[in-house]
Protein backbone atom coordinates (compact mmCIF):
# COMPACT_ATOMS: atom_id res chain seq x y z
CA UNK A 1 0.00 0.00 0.00
CA UNK A 2 1.18 3.34 -0.69
CA UNK A 3 1.30 6.17 1.74
CA UNK A 4 0.98 9.76 0.79
CA UNK A 5 2.45 12.77 2.86
CA UNK A 6 0.21 15.38 3.74
CA UNK A 7 1.70 18.97 2.31
CA UNK A 8 3.39 21.13 5.44
CA UNK A 9 1.82 23.92 3.34
CA UNK A 10 -1.55 22.72 3.92
CA UNK A 11 -0.98 21.96 7.69
CA UNK A 12 0.51 25.55 8.25
CA UNK A 13 -3.09 26.80 6.55
CA UNK A 14 -5.24 25.13 8.69
CA UNK A 15 -3.00 25.68 11.99
CA UNK A 16 -3.21 29.60 10.87
CA UNK A 17 -6.51 30.54 9.91
CA UNK A 18 -7.36 34.43 8.89
CA UNK A 19 -7.14 36.66 11.20
CA UNK A 20 -10.96 38.17 12.23
CA UNK A 21 -11.18 41.64 10.58
CA UNK A 22 -10.90 44.62 13.32
CA UNK A 23 -14.47 45.84 13.75
CA UNK A 24 -14.38 49.53 14.49
CA UNK A 25 -15.75 49.72 18.81
CA UNK A 26 -18.52 52.32 17.79
CA UNK A 27 -19.87 49.24 15.75
CA UNK A 28 -19.59 47.07 18.10
CA UNK A 29 -21.32 49.24 20.47
CA UNK A 30 -24.58 50.04 18.07
CA UNK A 31 -24.82 46.34 17.70
CA UNK A 32 -24.74 45.75 21.34
CA UNK A 33 -27.49 48.51 22.09
CA UNK A 34 -29.40 46.30 19.78
CA UNK A 35 -29.26 43.00 22.24
CA UNK A 36 -31.62 42.22 24.97
CA UNK A 37 -30.75 42.46 28.32
CA UNK A 38 -30.23 38.93 28.89
CA UNK A 39 -27.62 38.71 26.52
CA UNK A 40 -25.54 41.76 27.44
CA UNK A 41 -25.36 40.18 31.00
CA UNK A 42 -23.45 37.40 30.00
CA UNK A 43 -21.34 39.49 27.12
CA UNK A 44 -20.33 41.17 29.97
CA UNK A 45 -17.91 38.39 30.41
CA UNK A 46 -16.19 38.55 27.12
CA UNK A 47 -13.80 41.35 28.10
CA UNK A 48 -12.87 43.90 30.63
CA UNK A 49 -13.73 46.49 27.81
CA UNK A 50 -17.03 45.21 27.31
CA UNK A 51 -18.03 44.69 30.54
CA UNK A 52 -17.08 48.96 31.03
CA UNK A 53 -18.68 49.63 28.21
CA UNK A 54 -21.84 47.73 28.74
CA UNK A 55 -21.87 49.00 32.87
CA UNK A 56 -21.19 52.50 31.31
CA UNK A 57 -23.89 55.15 32.54
CA UNK A 58 -24.42 56.15 28.73
CA UNK A 59 -24.87 52.61 27.61
CA UNK A 60 -27.36 51.87 29.82
CA UNK A 61 -29.54 55.30 28.96
CA UNK A 62 -28.67 54.66 24.97
CA UNK A 63 -30.03 50.93 25.40
CA UNK A 64 -33.22 52.33 27.39
CA UNK A 65 -33.70 54.92 24.73
CA UNK A 66 -33.86 52.07 22.09
CA UNK A 67 -36.58 49.77 24.28
CA UNK A 68 -39.94 48.88 23.05
CA UNK A 69 -42.82 49.20 25.65
CA UNK A 70 -44.35 46.12 27.04
CA UNK A 71 -47.19 45.77 29.54
CA UNK A 72 -46.91 44.56 33.22
CA UNK A 73 -49.60 42.66 35.12
CA UNK A 74 -49.51 41.89 38.60
CA UNK A 75 -52.21 40.83 41.02
CA UNK A 76 -52.46 38.84 44.36
CA UNK A 77 -53.90 38.06 47.45
CA UNK A 78 -51.95 37.81 50.86
CA UNK A 79 -49.24 34.83 49.96
CA UNK A 80 -49.74 34.58 46.46
CA UNK A 81 -48.70 37.01 43.56
CA UNK A 82 -48.66 36.29 39.74
CA UNK A 83 -47.01 38.92 37.72
CA UNK A 84 -46.87 38.54 34.03
CA UNK A 85 -45.57 40.67 31.19
CA UNK A 86 -46.64 40.82 27.41
CA UNK A 87 -45.23 43.01 24.57
CA UNK A 88 -47.43 46.12 23.63
CA UNK A 89 -47.83 45.41 19.94
CA UNK A 90 -49.03 42.05 20.80
CA UNK A 91 -52.19 43.93 23.01
CA UNK A 92 -52.77 45.89 19.87
CA UNK A 93 -52.59 43.49 17.36
CA UNK A 94 -53.93 40.45 19.12
CA UNK A 95 -57.25 39.09 17.99
CA UNK A 96 -58.18 36.32 20.38
CA UNK A 97 -59.76 36.97 23.32
CA UNK A 98 -57.43 36.04 25.52
CA UNK A 99 -53.43 37.65 25.88
CA UNK A 100 -50.35 36.03 26.27
CA UNK A 101 -48.11 36.89 28.46
CA UNK A 102 -45.28 35.12 30.21
CA UNK A 103 -44.53 34.51 33.80
CA UNK A 104 -42.16 36.96 35.49
CA UNK A 105 -40.22 35.45 38.22
CA UNK A 106 -40.26 37.88 41.46
CA UNK A 107 -37.37 37.27 43.91
CA UNK A 108 -39.70 38.51 46.82
CA UNK A 109 -42.85 35.95 46.11
CA UNK A 110 -42.20 33.92 49.40
CA UNK A 111 -42.60 36.48 51.61
CA UNK A 112 -45.13 38.64 50.08
CA UNK A 113 -48.20 39.44 52.37
CA UNK A 114 -50.36 42.71 50.84
CA UNK A 115 -48.87 42.48 47.33
CA UNK A 116 -49.28 45.34 44.84
CA UNK A 117 -47.32 47.04 42.10
CA UNK A 118 -46.34 50.89 42.67
CA UNK A 119 -45.41 52.06 39.94
CA UNK A 120 -42.68 51.36 37.09
CA UNK A 121 -39.98 53.80 35.68
CA UNK A 122 -37.08 53.56 33.05
CA UNK A 123 -37.36 49.26 33.71
CA UNK A 124 -37.21 49.20 37.00
CA UNK A 125 -40.76 48.32 39.28
CA UNK A 126 -41.73 49.75 42.81
CA UNK A 127 -43.11 46.38 44.28
CA UNK A 128 -45.10 46.51 48.06
CA UNK A 129 -44.47 43.70 49.74
CA UNK A 130 -46.53 44.66 53.18
CA UNK A 131 -48.23 47.86 53.52
CA UNK A 132 -45.10 49.54 53.88
CA UNK A 133 -42.01 47.32 52.71
CA UNK A 134 -41.01 48.09 49.42
CA UNK A 135 -38.23 47.02 46.82
CA UNK A 136 -36.89 48.45 43.69
CA UNK A 137 -36.77 45.48 41.00
CA UNK A 138 -35.52 45.25 37.89
CA UNK A 139 -36.92 42.14 36.53
CA UNK A 140 -34.65 42.10 33.37
CA UNK A 141 -31.58 41.92 35.43
CA UNK A 142 -32.80 39.94 38.52
CA UNK A 143 -31.52 42.56 40.56
CA UNK A 144 -33.65 44.05 43.71
CA UNK A 145 -33.08 46.70 46.57
CA UNK A 146 -35.17 46.41 49.56
CA UNK A 147 -36.30 50.21 50.93
CA UNK A 148 -35.84 51.56 54.51
CA UNK A 149 -39.00 51.83 56.45
CA UNK A 150 -40.82 55.13 56.18
CA UNK A 151 -40.93 55.11 59.68
CA UNK A 152 -44.93 56.98 59.58
CA UNK A 153 -46.19 57.90 63.39
CA UNK A 154 -46.91 55.08 65.38
CA UNK A 155 -49.30 56.83 68.28
CA UNK A 156 -52.27 56.34 65.63
CA UNK A 157 -54.90 53.69 65.98
CA UNK A 158 -55.76 53.20 62.80
CA UNK A 159 -54.49 54.15 59.75
CA UNK A 160 -54.17 53.69 55.87
CA UNK A 161 -50.93 54.29 53.78
CA UNK A 162 -50.32 54.12 50.10
CA UNK A 163 -47.28 54.68 47.90
CA UNK A 164 -46.22 56.43 44.06
CA UNK A 165 -43.03 56.21 41.84
CA UNK A 166 -40.86 57.96 39.56
CA UNK A 167 -38.26 59.24 37.95
CA UNK A 168 -36.55 62.89 38.38
CA UNK A 169 -34.87 64.07 35.60
CA UNK A 170 -33.14 66.82 37.01
CA UNK A 171 -31.70 65.13 39.85
CA UNK A 172 -31.37 61.27 38.65
CA UNK A 173 -32.70 60.20 40.93
CA UNK A 174 -35.52 57.59 41.36
CA UNK A 175 -38.28 58.87 44.03
CA UNK A 176 -41.15 57.04 46.22
CA UNK A 177 -43.74 59.25 47.63
CA UNK A 178 -46.01 57.17 50.48
CA UNK A 179 -48.58 59.08 52.63
CA UNK A 180 -50.37 57.68 55.64
CA UNK A 181 -53.66 58.64 57.02
CA UNK A 182 -54.27 58.16 60.22
CA UNK A 183 -56.47 58.66 63.01
CA UNK A 184 -55.82 58.87 66.41
CA UNK A 185 -56.30 56.23 69.59
CA UNK A 186 -60.32 57.10 71.27
CA UNK A 187 -59.29 58.86 74.51
CA UNK A 188 -56.87 61.43 71.87
CA UNK A 189 -59.47 61.41 69.60
CA UNK A 190 -62.53 62.19 72.08
CA UNK A 191 -59.86 65.13 73.07
CA UNK A 192 -59.41 66.04 69.67
CA UNK A 193 -63.14 66.71 69.35
CA UNK A 194 -63.68 68.60 72.85
CA UNK A 195 -60.84 71.01 71.75
CA UNK A 196 -62.44 71.27 67.99
CA UNK A 197 -59.37 70.00 66.94
CA UNK A 198 -58.47 67.31 63.54
CA UNK A 199 -58.72 63.88 65.26
CA UNK A 200 -57.02 62.66 61.94
CA UNK A 201 -53.30 63.28 60.54
CA UNK A 202 -51.98 62.73 56.92
CA UNK A 203 -47.74 62.39 56.67
CA UNK A 204 -46.18 62.91 53.15
CA UNK A 205 -43.13 61.57 52.83
CA UNK A 206 -40.31 60.89 50.05
CA UNK A 207 -38.12 58.38 49.51
CA UNK A 208 -34.74 58.70 47.02
CA UNK A 209 -32.68 56.47 45.83
CA UNK A 210 -29.43 58.91 45.89
CA UNK A 211 -29.67 59.24 49.43
CA UNK A 212 -31.62 55.67 50.66
CA UNK A 213 -33.77 57.65 53.16
CA UNK A 214 -37.12 59.03 53.94
CA UNK A 215 -37.84 62.82 54.76
CA UNK A 216 -41.00 64.27 55.39
CA UNK A 217 -42.64 66.39 53.42
CA UNK A 218 -44.56 69.45 56.02
CA UNK A 219 -46.71 71.45 53.51
CA UNK A 220 -49.12 68.81 52.02
CA UNK A 221 -52.65 70.37 52.99
CA UNK A 222 -54.92 68.43 51.45
CA UNK A 223 -55.28 66.04 54.50
CA UNK A 224 -59.60 66.74 55.01
CA UNK A 225 -60.78 64.13 52.94
CA UNK A 226 -60.10 60.89 51.67
CA UNK A 227 -56.67 59.67 50.41
CA UNK A 228 -56.20 60.00 46.59
CA UNK A 229 -55.89 56.28 45.10
CA UNK A 230 -55.08 57.30 41.27
CA UNK A 231 -51.30 59.12 40.44
CA UNK A 232 -50.08 59.76 36.93
CA UNK A 233 -46.79 60.80 36.52
CA UNK A 234 -45.54 63.29 33.84
CA UNK A 235 -43.36 65.81 32.90
CA UNK A 236 -41.28 64.79 36.52
CA UNK A 237 -44.44 64.73 38.54
CA UNK A 238 -46.93 63.27 40.58
CA UNK A 239 -50.53 64.26 39.79
CA UNK A 240 -53.62 62.54 41.82
CA UNK A 241 -56.82 63.63 42.14
CA UNK A 242 -57.85 64.85 45.72
CA UNK A 243 -61.49 65.09 47.46
CA UNK A 244 -61.42 67.99 49.85
CA UNK A 245 -64.38 69.39 52.16
CA UNK A 246 -64.02 73.47 52.42
CA UNK A 247 -66.03 75.08 55.02
CA UNK A 248 -67.72 78.20 54.04
CA UNK A 249 -70.02 80.32 55.75
CA UNK A 250 -72.83 80.45 53.45
CA UNK A 251 -72.90 76.78 53.20
CA UNK A 252 -74.77 74.34 55.69
CA UNK A 253 -72.59 71.43 55.52
CA UNK A 254 -69.08 71.21 54.14
CA UNK A 255 -68.63 71.91 50.40
CA UNK A 256 -66.59 68.68 48.22
CA UNK A 257 -63.96 70.35 45.94
CA UNK A 258 -62.33 68.14 43.25
CA UNK A 259 -58.93 69.16 42.72
CA UNK A 260 -55.99 67.66 40.34
CA UNK A 261 -52.55 68.46 42.52
CA UNK A 262 -49.12 67.59 41.12
CA UNK A 263 -46.05 67.12 43.21
CA UNK A 264 -42.81 68.02 41.05
CA UNK A 265 -40.45 65.63 42.39
CA UNK A 266 -37.06 67.59 41.60
CA UNK A 267 -38.18 70.82 43.78
CA UNK A 268 -40.67 69.19 46.40
CA UNK A 269 -43.09 71.32 45.68
CA UNK A 270 -47.12 70.83 45.53
CA UNK A 271 -49.23 72.54 42.43
CA UNK A 272 -52.60 72.34 41.15
CA UNK A 273 -53.85 71.34 37.47
CA UNK A 274 -56.85 73.52 36.29
CA UNK A 275 -59.66 71.21 34.54
CA UNK A 276 -62.58 71.83 32.63
CA UNK A 277 -65.54 70.66 35.22
CA UNK A 278 -65.03 70.41 38.67
CA UNK A 279 -68.08 68.59 39.26
CA UNK A 280 -66.81 65.28 37.03
CA UNK A 281 -68.13 62.33 38.27
CA UNK A 282 -66.01 58.63 38.82
CA UNK A 283 -62.76 60.18 37.53
CA UNK A 284 -59.84 58.00 36.49
CA UNK A 285 -56.45 60.05 36.19
CA UNK A 286 -53.57 58.74 33.75
CA UNK A 287 -50.95 59.76 30.94
CA UNK A 288 -52.15 58.89 26.84
CA UNK A 289 -49.67 60.04 24.39
CA UNK A 290 -47.79 62.22 26.14
CA UNK A 291 -50.64 64.38 27.53
CA UNK A 292 -52.66 63.94 31.44
CA UNK A 293 -55.79 62.24 30.76
CA UNK A 294 -58.65 61.17 32.59
CA UNK A 295 -61.50 58.96 32.34
CA UNK A 296 -64.92 60.74 33.09
CA UNK A 297 -68.61 59.07 33.99
CA UNK A 298 -70.94 61.50 32.96
CA UNK A 299 -73.20 62.02 35.84
CA UNK A 300 -72.63 58.45 36.96
CA UNK A 301 -74.91 56.32 34.68
CA UNK A 302 -72.56 54.16 34.03
CA UNK A 303 -73.20 54.01 29.97
CA UNK A 304 -69.74 54.74 28.97
CA UNK A 305 -66.63 56.91 30.20
CA UNK A 306 -65.91 60.02 28.40
CA UNK A 307 -61.88 60.58 27.44
CA UNK A 308 -60.62 64.16 28.09
CA UNK A 309 -56.88 65.03 27.49
CA UNK A 310 -54.48 68.03 27.81
CA UNK A 311 -53.30 68.62 24.79
CA UNK A 312 -50.94 71.47 26.44
CA UNK A 313 -49.60 70.89 29.73
CA UNK A 314 -51.09 73.59 32.14
CA UNK A 315 -53.70 75.30 30.05
CA UNK A 316 -56.56 74.54 31.40
CA UNK A 317 -58.17 75.58 27.72
CA UNK A 318 -56.61 72.77 26.21
CA UNK A 319 -58.72 70.08 27.71
CA UNK A 320 -59.86 68.15 25.11
CA UNK A 321 -63.08 65.62 25.10
CA UNK A 322 -61.55 63.10 22.81
CA UNK A 323 -64.42 60.59 22.41
CA UNK A 324 -66.71 58.91 24.26
CA UNK A 325 -66.49 55.10 25.31
CA UNK A 326 -69.73 53.58 25.28
CA UNK A 327 -69.71 50.14 27.66
CA UNK A 328 -70.90 47.02 26.49
CA UNK A 329 -72.77 45.87 29.66
CA UNK A 330 -73.62 47.57 32.78
CA UNK A 331 -70.75 47.22 35.12
CA UNK A 332 -72.73 48.35 37.87
CA UNK A 333 -71.82 51.48 40.85
CA UNK A 334 -68.34 51.08 41.35
CA UNK A 335 -66.06 50.98 37.86
CA UNK A 336 -62.47 50.20 37.92
CA UNK A 337 -61.49 51.82 35.01
CA UNK A 338 -57.83 53.57 33.77
CA UNK A 339 -56.27 54.95 30.86
CA UNK A 340 -53.12 52.59 29.76
CA UNK A 341 -51.80 53.81 25.96
CA UNK A 342 -52.60 55.55 23.04
CA UNK A 343 -51.54 54.09 19.25
CA UNK A 344 -50.13 55.92 16.82
CA UNK A 345 -53.07 55.25 14.68
CA UNK A 346 -55.51 56.88 17.62
CA UNK A 347 -56.64 53.41 19.25
CA UNK A 348 -57.21 54.11 22.99
CA UNK A 349 -55.91 50.95 25.36
CA UNK A 350 -57.79 51.10 28.78
CA UNK A 351 -57.84 48.15 31.78
CA UNK A 352 -61.87 47.97 32.35
CA UNK A 353 -61.96 45.57 35.80
CA UNK A 354 -60.85 41.93 34.90
CA UNK A 355 -59.87 43.26 31.00
CA UNK A 356 -58.03 44.82 28.47
CA UNK A 357 -60.07 47.06 26.09
CA UNK A 358 -58.99 48.76 22.55
CA UNK A 359 -61.50 50.97 21.53
CA UNK A 360 -60.82 52.82 18.12
CA UNK A 361 -62.77 56.21 18.27
CA UNK A 362 -62.54 56.80 14.50
CA UNK A 363 -64.94 53.58 13.51
CA UNK A 364 -66.26 53.00 17.45
CA UNK A 365 -64.92 49.48 17.52
CA UNK A 366 -63.62 47.86 20.80
CA UNK A 367 -62.15 44.83 21.34
CA UNK A 368 -61.74 43.42 24.94
CA UNK A 369 -58.48 41.14 26.21
CA UNK A 370 -58.88 39.25 29.28
CA UNK A 371 -55.52 39.51 31.38
CA UNK A 372 -54.08 35.89 31.95
CA UNK A 373 -54.08 36.16 35.89
CA UNK A 374 -55.69 33.94 38.25
CA UNK A 375 -56.36 36.37 41.11
CA UNK A 376 -56.58 39.12 43.74
CA UNK A 377 -57.18 42.92 41.77
CA UNK A 378 -55.21 43.37 38.72
CA UNK A 379 -52.54 46.39 38.28
CA UNK A 380 -51.34 46.95 34.83
CA UNK A 381 -48.24 49.44 34.18
CA UNK A 382 -46.19 50.24 31.44
CA UNK A 383 -42.77 48.44 31.48
CA UNK A 384 -39.40 48.87 29.46
CA UNK A 385 -36.26 46.75 29.58
CA UNK A 386 -33.44 48.21 30.98
CA UNK A 387 -30.09 47.84 32.37
CA UNK A 388 -30.94 50.20 35.39
CA UNK A 389 -30.51 49.04 38.75
CA UNK A 390 -32.02 49.62 41.59
CA UNK A 391 -28.93 51.19 43.60
CA UNK A 392 -27.31 53.86 42.60
CA UNK A 393 -24.33 52.03 40.69
CA UNK A 394 -24.48 50.06 37.87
Amino acid sequence: MRLFKRSSRTSVQDLNPKPLPNIPDDLIEQILLKLPVKSLLRFKCVSKSWFSLISSKQFIQNHLNLSSNDLIFGAGYPFQFELKRTALQSALLFNARFLEATDINCPMKKNIVSPRIIGSSNGLVCIGVDPEDLHLWNPSTGKFKKLPDPNFRSEYFSSSSLFWFGYDKVNEDYKVVGIRDSDRNPFNKLIDMLHNQKSNFTEFKLYSRKTDSWKSIEDYKYDNGPLPQQCAFLHGKLHFIVDNYINREEDYLPKLVHKIVSFDLANETFGEVGQPDPNFHDRSLGVLGGCLSFLNNPESKNDGMDVWMMMEYGVIESWTKVCFIPFAYNPGRFIVCAPVFLSKNGEILLKFDQYLVLFNPKIGSRRYFQIPLRFGEITVDMYVESLVSPDDFP
